[in-house]
């Protein structure tokens, strides 16, 4: 099953090419990994997928459905969620505790239950 496609994703920043036509997939059980030096236009690729930056042109599908230009919370809302390079935006709290954060949209309580059990 392909779960992630991208089709001709491109985006520009003034005359920059920042991205340009990637042409991409991802199916049931792969795992990848996206290299390159600096500047090569990882971080925003991985932001045009998950919706933190629009396209210019091209297309992004995850479990079919395309998912251009929703915005992150919707895009998270499908089941696709993405971790930020920054290390030390919760610097206080603890490896597991960082990992329950990315979960917060998956749990099932109130906020009553969040404020009386910590």
């Amino acid at each position: 099953m392909r779960l992630l496609e991208t089709l001709g994703i491109s985006i520009n920043f003034g005359g920059l090419k920042a991205v340009d036509q990637v042409d991409s997939h991802i199916d049931e059980g792969e795992i990848l990994s996206l290299i390159g030096p600096n500047g090569a236009g990882k971080t925003t690729f991985f932001n045009l997928i998950t919706g933190f930056l629009r396209p210019t042109k091209g297309r992004v599908t995850y479990l079919g459905e395309d998912i251009t230009g929703l915005f992150p919370d919707q895009i998270a809302a499908n089941g696709m969620v993405r971790t930020f390079q920054k290390t030390n935006i919760f610097s206080e709290v603890t490896v597991e505790e960082g990992v329950g954060i990315g979960f917060h949209m998956r749990r099932k309580c109130g906020i009553w239950q969040i404020l009386l059990n910590g």
